[in-house]
């Protein structure tokens, strides 16, 4: 069964809710993060890390399987496409993320689709794409142009399939395409969510979102927010706020040292993690992030819920099954 949260909500308590439909009873479906960066460098062994986190998603009866490859040499063939969602299909809706900047995106969507042919629950998520991700060309690309294209792309060849469309950075053109072409507001975790969800309703959009959110689940106190920065620092260093506060405190993320901890080709060091830029960090982490025992964790979806998502997305920051079923208990909890 899915994993579905149902509960009475008073308006008043979010002031989003001000601006949408009346809506007194809501639900969420749960759903799992994969970054194929995190899998390891050969490529056999993304693969099987990919399969196992799909494995991951059915065993704990979450609906939604979100890929992200964010390098453009970790996107899925059409043949690694086929032989997941042999796996996954039709227990759980496969969408693949690709970024509209990267060389040959709308070819590599095709063949995405090609190997999808048959299969019901499969989608695309399109993202502008962070700049860590792209080369020098790539990030040369007028960004609003290569996401109208993919968006037009994956329409022509799939009209019926299920498209969301990330809204960092792009939150205004995001929100004229996903009115235009019905598809799904992808929307992170943060400080702004519920201003960034105000102007989704302010400017026309009435459909369903979506938000991602990166857990992790321990009642281990002393090591729940240390094991947090050292394994989401260089996510948090990619939001904008992060890094401009980061650079005001001369921190110069273009450096090699930093430049490997953004792109997570790195864990943040014990240094840094005393440092300025550790403190940060720790600050930033309350608002990116939903991390703690069990019980925090469901208060924090419990409100997370209310603001009306569609689905709701966790990111395991440590990648293992314990996790994911761990966040498909709190979805359940939450639900009481």
């Amino acid at each position: 069964m899915g994993k579905t949260i149902c509960q009475r909500v008073d308006p008043q308590d979010f002031s989003i809710h001000a601006s949408f439909s009346l809506r007194i009873l809501m639900s969420v479906t749960g759903g799992k993060a994969t970054k194929r960066v995190r899998l390891g460098k050969i490529t056999a062994s993304i693969a099987r890390g990919t399969m196992r986190s799909a494995e991951f998603c059915i065993a704990s009866g979450l609906k939604y399987h979100i890929i992200d490859a964010e390098w453009k040499m970790n996107y899925l063939h059409d043949d690694e496409v086929t032989d997941l969602l042999e796996v996954s299909d039709p227990s759980a809706t496969t969408v693949l993320t690709y970024s509209t900047r990267h060389s040959y995106c709308e070819r590599n969507i095709r063949q995405a689709l090609m190997g999808a042919s048959g299969f019901e629950k499969f989608g695309l998520c399109l993202v502008a794409g962070n700049a860590a991700y792209l080369d020098a060309d790539e990030r040369r690309r007028p960004l609003a142009r290569t996401i109208r294209e993919a968006v037009k792309t994956v329409k022509k060849n799939s009209e019926s399939r299920e498209v969301w469309i990330g809204t960092e950075g792009v939150l205004s053109l995001a929100t004229e395409l996903a009115t235009e072409y019905a598809l799904t507001p992808f929307l992170l975790l943060d400080k702004s969510l519920e201003s960034n969800l105000q102007w989704l309703r302010n400017h026309g959009f009435t459909g369903d979102f979506a938000v991602y959110v990166p857990f992790y689940i321990s009642a281990n106190r002393r090591r729940v927010l240390h094991d947090v920065l050292y394994r989401l620092a260089g996510y948090m260093l990619r939001r904008k706020w992060v890094r401009e506060e980061a650079k005001r405190l001369n921190y110069d993320l273009s450096l090699p040292m930093l430049r490997g901890l953004v792109q997570e080709k790195r864990p943040l060091s014990k240094e840094l993690m005393n440092s300025p830029l550790g403190a940060l960090l720790t600050e930033a982490a309350g608002s990116l992030s939903v991390f703690g025992d069990p019980q925090s964790v469901e208060e924090r979806l419990r409100a997370i819920a209310r603001l009306g998502p569609k689905v709701l997305v966790g990111l395991p920051i440590k990648e293992s099954e314990d996790q994911v079923s761990a966040f498909s208990r709190c979805l359940d909890a939450a639900s009481h």
